[in-house]
């Protein structure tokens, strides 16, 4: 749900920056009916694609230095970094980012989901 200064974030596996691109961009049916894969996976019905944000993470950088590009990262790298080294795994290499939106089904996440639930976080402008 939309909520002002609050960042949710994904972390998951992908093949390469299509991939990860693919699995987050909106598709369209017939009648115009928006979709995407990532929407179909955490149970949210609708988000402003002005407020997302992904990008692969690369192997040879740190965790910090991963997230340098990340709108506001530097009031909530801290947290997010704790909280990615307790749970990601080595196969984790893509991160999506919501911004002033939080997420509040964590437990909607479907089991064969590619990406897992990290948090939300509180940001600063």
């Amino acid at each position: 749900m939309e909520k002002a200064n609050k960042v949710s974030v994904w972390v998951g596996k992908f093949t390469d920056d299509d991939d990860l691109t693919d699995y987050i961009e909106n598709a369209y049916d017939e009648n115009g009916d928006s979709f995407n894969q990532f929407r179909d996976d955490t149970g949210i019905d609708w988000f402003d694609d002005g407020f997302r944000e992904a990008d692969m993470l690369q192997p040879d950088l740190s965790l910090r230095e991963n997230l340098v590009g990340f709108s506001w990262i530097d009031s909530f790298a801290d947290v997010l970094i704790l909280q990615l080294e307790a749970m990601r795994s080595a196969d984790d290499n893509g991160l999506i980012l919501l911004y002033n939106f939080q997420y509040e089904n964590a437990e909607s996440v479907r089991p064969a989901s590619r990406v897992r639930f990290v948090g939300t976080f509180d940001f600063q402008t």
